[in-house]
């Protein structure tokens, strides 16, 4: 096909996708009182928190780690202790 669609229209270019880097391991205490870690990667400009279990990809308007705490809270339920830069 020669790069073309059939069509003849030009072929679709996609973005790369970015691969995501572990930035911070947060040391959280969920509200119930269990302790947790949560791991948090950056992709980009976008921020994804994570725990054994399940990711999340943050809100556009999380650009700091002050965001990250807002976002742990309001996903996971829990209250950041510390941060710890990997």
């Amino acid at each position: 096909m020669n790069g073309q669609l059939p069509s003849g229209l030009p072929p679709i270019i996609t973005m790369a996708k970015t691969p995501k880097k572990l930035t911070h391991v947060a040391d959280c205490v969920a509200f119930d009182g269990t302790p947790t870690t949560i791991w948090v990667y950056t992709a980009g400009r976008s921020f994804y928190i994570a725990t054994q279990s399940q990711e999340h990809l943050c809100h556009p308007s999380v650009t700091d780690m002050s965001g990250v705490k807002r976002e742990i809270a309001l996903v996971f339920q829990a209250r950041v202790e510390n941060f710890r830069e990997q």
